[in-house]
Order: structure tokens, then sequence, then C-alpha cells
């Protein structure tokens, strides 16, 4: 007894050439397909980077609030890297409340640069934004550059401390001085 019948005269496979011939294609398509998936994929992660340090510049922003204490968000724009210090004995120290040590923008993202009234713009070394318990901020810009060139800007309110996402540079817009009236 046969496990698998004879094939009919009328039924046919497919040959090794055909197989082949489609397997080229399949690579050849992958060949010019990867490119502008992996730059799709370069575009999202500065999109996700932009929200999660958003949402990180709101958080040390509540913290400032909730403790009383001047919150720094810290940036090293050489390194990539963001940590947050608070203000303790007349002095911005660590604080692991929020997240412990410097936390590194992905490999795809880069900070292209960061202003800030205190210290203007700053394309290199460090800078901060400055978070105070009433709930106002240093009016800060902070751009952040994908692979590509492609700019997102996060935008800190001064009065408010609250962030805004464009996906293109945006500078932060001069508030006018409210003390002075």
């Amino acid at each position: 007894m046969r496990i698998f019948p004879a094939p009919r005269p009328n039924e046919r496979g497919f040959t090794f050439l055909e197989i082949s011939v489609v397997v080229i294609i399949i690579g050849l398509m992958a060949v010019f397909v990867y490119p502008k998936l992996s730059g799709i994929l370069a575009a999202d992660d500065l999109r996700i980077t932009a929200l999660r340090l958003a949402g990180t510049i709101n958080r040390v922003r509540d913290q400032a609030a909730s403790t009383k204490r001047p919150h720094r968000l810290n940036y090293s724009l050489d390194a990539n890297q963001v940590w947050v210090t608070v203000l303790s004995d007349d002095e911005f120290g660590d604080d692991a409340s929020i997240f412990s040590g410097p936390k590194t923008l992905p490999d795809s993202v880069r900070f292209a640069d960061v202003s800030t009234p205190q210290t203007g713009k700053v394309s290199g070394g460090e800078t901060f934004t400055t978070f105070y318990p009433n709930g106002y901020a240093d009016a800060s810009a902070i751009h952040l550059e994908g692979t590509r060139g492609r700019i997102y800007s996060i935008i800190v309110n001064p009065l408010t401390g609250r962030t805004a996402i464009y996906d293109q540079h945006v500078e932060q817009r001069a508030i006018p001085d409210l003390s002075a009236e």
C-alpha cells in the first residue's frame, strides 16, 4: 500500500527553476523595501522618544509640585542622556524617585539643541530645565533629530510647565514678563 498516490498525468508540481525564480524575486523586493522600512522604524523611534521625553518632563513637573522642591531635568547633548536632580541643602543632587541614573536616547535619535532663557541655544555639553513647586518652569525648546534629519520639538510652557510636541523645528515663543505690569 502506497502512502502517497502516484501523480496523475494532468497534475504538475513546481519545478526547481520556478521556485528559484520566485525566491529571487522576493529577495530583490526585500532589498528595495528594507531601506524604506528602516527609515519608517527610525521615524517611529524619534516620535516615541519625543513622547517619552514629554512624559518625563510632566513627571518632573508633578514631582516638583508634590515635594514642594525645585527639580531639574538635565540634558547631556554630547552623550544623548537625560537625568533628574532635586534641590536639597542649596544644591541640586540626584533624584532617584523618578528614575535612577541617566537615561540614554536610542541610537537613531540625538539632541539637536536645547534652548532655555538661562543658557540660550545649546548644541553641545550640558544644560537643564528647572521646574518649580508653584508649577512654573524654565521656558524650554528641546529639539530631537532622527537619523534622516527629521526634527521633533518639545516646547515647555513656562507658566504651566506643560509640554507641546511638534513634528518640525519650532522655537520657544517669547512670553511677556507679567510682573512688569
